[in-house]
């Protein structure tokens, strides 16, 4: 079963929700940011990453369920 990228869209949006001001989701359009995809070395969509004082401290690309991306962030942080 192939996922898009509109599906983890619900489950980020609860986890913003959820984790408050702990931790910040935010969505970049690599389509109308290209230089800042090829930066982060994104080769597929979705690319998610997690920045502590400014640096990634982990990454993950691929679709995934609202517990598999909670349990990744509880671990990064």
């Amino acid at each position: 079963m192939v996922r898009s990228l509109q599906a983890d869209r619900p489950a980020l949006e609860e986890l913003a929700a959820e984790y408050g001001e702990q931790v910040k989701i935010a969505k970049v359009d690599v389509d109308s940011n290209p230089n800042a995809a090829a930066a982060m070395g994104v080769r597929g969509i979705p690319a998610l990453f997690i920045f502590k004082d400014g640096q990634v401290v982990s990454n993950r690309a691929g679709a995934a369920p609202k517990a598999a991306l909670k349990s990744w962030i509880d671990e990064s942080i």
